[in-house]
């Protein structure tokens, strides 16, 4: 009667054992599988974080391509006023001035 008290004992303790091995081991497995949760959050955020950064980035670009289309307009339209300037006072000056003024035009537009 005594062995088999000791044999259940020392299977109760091997077993016990092996118990606190399993839980150690899951144990270390959800300490993993959290950090890897944190980090894939964190990961997403920052990439959110970028998207909004991106689209933010569009959004001026859009704004300055507007702004450099309105310039650009605004370039041609002083252009063709001074190119009537000159054609309607070309005859006070001379018929050369006109190219001269094209010219001179032509280099502020084009420098």
């Amino acid at each position: 009667m005594a062995s088999l008290s000791g044999r259940m004992k020392s299977e109760s303790s091997s077993e016990k054992k092996v118990l606190q091995d399993r839980l150690h081991d899951t144990e270390i497995q959800l300490s993993q599988l959290k950090s890897r949760k944190r980090d894939e959050l964190k990961t997403e955020g920052e990439k959110r974080e970028k998207e909004e950064q991106v689209a933010c980035c569009e959004a001026n670009i859009d704004g300055m391509k507007a702004k450099l289309q309105a310039c650009q307009h605004y370039i041609h339209s002083l252009e063709g006023s001074l190119q009537e300037e000159v054609l309607r006072h070309a005859p006070l000056y001379g018929a050369c001035l006109e190219a001269v003024y094209r010219g001179a035009g032509d280099h502020l537009v084009h420098p």
